[in-house]
């Protein structure tokens, strides 16, 4: 089962030098070298639900932490 993208392109696993985590956050972040899914046909780009999972974590123990 191929994964697809709200513009009909597939969507292949990706290294995201830096994705804008903001809007699943609720705060500015930003996740850098994660690991993603890239459109073919538009570039767009999104995260797995455990990686997202995993964002809000380590987010959550930084916010703890300072």
């Amino acid at each position: 089962m191929t994964l697809r993208c709200e513009c009909g392109g597939g969507l292949k696993k990706a290294l995201l030098s830096e994705y804008d985590f903001s809007v699943d956050a609720g705060l500015p972040a930003t996740l850098r070298e994660v690991p993603g899914l890239r459109c073919s046909r538009c570039g767009g780009e999104t995260l797995t639900g455990a990686v997202i999972e995993a964002g809000l974590a380590l987010l959550a123990v930084e916010v703890v932490k300072a």
